[in-house]
């Protein structure tokens, strides 16, 4: 009995390292590997700033018309546990365009992934963004003149739900 517990607990103990192996070569691929290919970030959207609830059908009907544009990336929303994909773009303000969703910075590790409604090119000729989360009555003062080197890159890919249990420890536990 005491030699089946003793192969159990080695049998454990090397199970545990190799799930250790595969969490840290995961990282490494995620920090080096995915730059290779051009994937800036993968992300959990992180609030509700993005879904298609109330106000998005107001603004549907008095902006829009009841009718999409043409194109209108990720026209059923982003929401809360949606995995995004984030690819970089060589030149923001020739890459991005009107209606794209992008994940911006506002300061030092927060970054935001909202809809760009409006490009904006001062007197010497410098490219701005203006952004706003689908769900949001209008843009945030610090969406209204976004840098391009604030732009971390274009959201090209949507896993819907799968990043829910990360979205359930951040907002439980804020982490």
């Amino acid at each position: 009995m005491k030699k089946n517990i003793a192969i159990l607990k080695k049998e454990l103990l090397e199970e545990l390292i190799k799930i250790v192996i595969i969490v840290i070569a995961i990282k490494i691929f995620i920090t080096y590997g995915l730059p290779i290919f051009g994937i800036q970030d993968i992300t959990v959207i992180g609030s509700e700033s993005m879904i298609h609830a109330d106000i998005w059908k107001i603004k549907f009907k008095t902006i829009f018309n009841n009718t999409l544009p043409q194109y209108f990336p990720f026209e059923d929303g982003l929401y809360p546990g949606d995995i995004v994909v984030v690819m970089k773009v060589k030149n923001p303000c020739i890459d991005i365009q009107k209606y794209d969703v992008i994940q911006f910075e506002v300061s030092k590790g927060t970054r935001i992934v909202h809809r760009v409604i409006k490009k904006i090119y001062l007197n010497n000729n410098t490219c701005y963004f203006v952004t706003q989360g689908d769900n949001n009555v209008g843009s945030l003062p610090w969406e209204v003149k976004i840098d391009k080197n604030k732009v971390r890159g274009k959201v090209i890919l949507r896993i819907p739900g799968l990043g829910y249990p990360r979205y359930l420890i951040y907002k439980i536990l804020g982490i």
